[in-house]
């Protein structure tokens, strides 16, 4: 058997039959390596795993991105830019209704769980699903977006009707949170009043 990880070779040191499909275990196994290969934090690999029975011509199997090199330590956030299609604002700031468009950028943002915006009186959250590469694909939880370590999405609504309030924007992954840093702040300005309707709608003109 020989394990290729993007195309090196690797040292096996031991081959465990799987028996809860096949008592006999010849229709699996665990392998144990003795080192993976480095490579830069989010790097995919493919996996190739080559085996050759005894009188039998070799066969391969290969795993496109099957593997993800990911540090192990959490995530950074660096920045916080607005949407080049809309308005560039150095306050990083908007209504408490929320709906601004925000890249973040940052380090070992693999598998991203959630985005928080943390404020005194609450936090809101933006989930995998609202999310987007800065390059406008697919958000994939398990492989590292074309543009890096930069995700899109929309300012959640404020957690809270209480005005003005500042938010510390977190990146949360399975290695941990994004530490707080000035860089990461985002300002909920309050919200709009909202006016209902009139009654009555017609007055003198000499008021009153």
């Amino acid at each position: 058997m020989d394990i290729k990880f993007a195309g090196t070779s690797q040292t096996i040191n031991s081959i465990t039959p799987d028996h809860s499909t096949d008592p006999t275990g010849a229709m699996g196994a665990t392998v144990g390596l003795t080192t993976i290969p480095q490579e830069t934090n989010g790097a995919a690999a493919d996996v190739v795993v080559t085996n050759q029975p005894s009188g039998f011509a070799p066969t391969s199997t290969t795993v496109h991105n099957g593997w993800t090199f990911v540090d192990s330590q959490g995530p950074t956030l660096t920045a916080v830019i607005k949407d080049p299609a809309t308005t560039p604002d150095p306050n990083h700031s908007g209504p408490s209704a929320g709906g601004q468009h925000l890249e973040v950028d940052g380090t070992c943002f693999i598998g991203v769980q959630e985005i928080d915006f943390v404020t005194s009186a609450g936090t809101s959250k933006v989930l995998p699903a609202a999310m987007t590469c800065s390059d406008g694909s697919v958000l994939n939880p398990s492989v590292p977006c074309p543009t890096r370590d930069q995700i899109r999405f929309d300012v959640p609504r404020a957690p809270s009707n209480l005005g003005q309030l500042v938010a510390d924007i977190v990146v949360v992954t399975p290695s941990g949170r994004s530490p707080i840093t000035a860089a990461d702040q985002w300002t909920y300005t309050g919200f709009s009043p909202s006016v209902g309707p009139l009654s009555p709608t017609a007055g003198l003109t000499g008021g009153g």
